[in-house]
């Protein structure tokens, strides 16, 4: 008896180790699928120009020193550090100005219980989905307006059309799976509508990480090259990396 008693435990722990071993087979290709770039970009990174080159030779090892000659002339002979402090210096300003934008705009469509919040909720998403080429000669003459031309603050003013509007639609969903308790209890304390907002923002593990997913969805913009920085093109040294590394000019 005591041996089946201390067999079934066993058979169960080999079910659990089969099934995560067979888990994790199953995840070994996907994965090295997703890190063979970065392995790839890796091993390019230090590599001399003439290994670069060798045709006859495996491409994925070394066939000559390494070297860090490559970084020392990206960073010691290129302007990558200012356009690094551009990047981020426009990945803040536009963080700052979608959150406090579209936190309480998706607040109020989601609580406020405005007359056609749901539709207005869907037209400001679908704005997100006009093209990036439609808006280029407008966006132009925004940037021109405030003469912004040479200034990497343009993109402080253009990349927030896009961004807003998919942030409030997205937190207007999740406003939406907040309890009313959090805000009663708010006002309960004295709060007001603001402050409340807050609460609701900052109160829940679901509208903490859609803040999240809308700070990733913020940041990305700035490292990539859209039309809406055509619109803003600046040939100054106040360009992010995505101008220079991507044949920005």
């Amino acid at each position: 008896m005591s041996t089946m008693v201390m067999a079934a435990p066993r058979s169960h722990r080999a079910k659990e180790i089969r099934r995560h071993v067979l888990i994790y087979l199953g995840l070994t290709p996907f994965l090295v699928i997703a890190m063979f770039p970065i392995l790839w970009m890796a091993i390019t990174a230090v590599k001399q120009d003439a290994d670069l080159y060798l045709q006859d030779a495996a491409p994925f090892w070394f066939h000559l020193p390494p070297t860090w000659r490559n970084f020392e002339i990206l960073f010691y002979q290129t302007s990558y550090r200012d356009w690094i402090a551009n990047t981020m210096a426009v990945a803040f300003w536009v963080s700052a100005i979608t959150l406090l934008a579209a936190v309480p705009a998706g607040y109020a469509l989601a609580r406020l219980r405005l007359p056609f919040a749901e539709n207005m909720g869907i037209g400001i998403f679908m704005t997100y989905l006009v093209p990036g080429i439609i808006l280029f000669i407008p966006l132009s003459r925004v940037v021109s307006s405030f003469d912004l031309q040479d200034s990497w603050w343009a993109m402080v003013v253009v990349y927030p059309t896009f961004t807003i509007p998919f942030c409030t639609w997205l937190l207007m969903g999740f406003f939406k799976t907040v309890p009313f308790e959090i805000e009663e209890a708010a006002m309960l304390d004295g709060c007001g509508q603001a402050a409340c907002c807050a609460a609701a923002a900052a109160g829940r593990p679901p509208t903490r990480s859609a803040t999240a997913s809308c700070q990733r969805h913020i940041v990305t913009p700035p490292w990539r090259p859209p039309v809406r920085w055509r619109a803003s093109r600046s040939y100054s040294a106040a360009q992010p990396v995505h101008s220079k590394t991507q044949g920005g000019g």
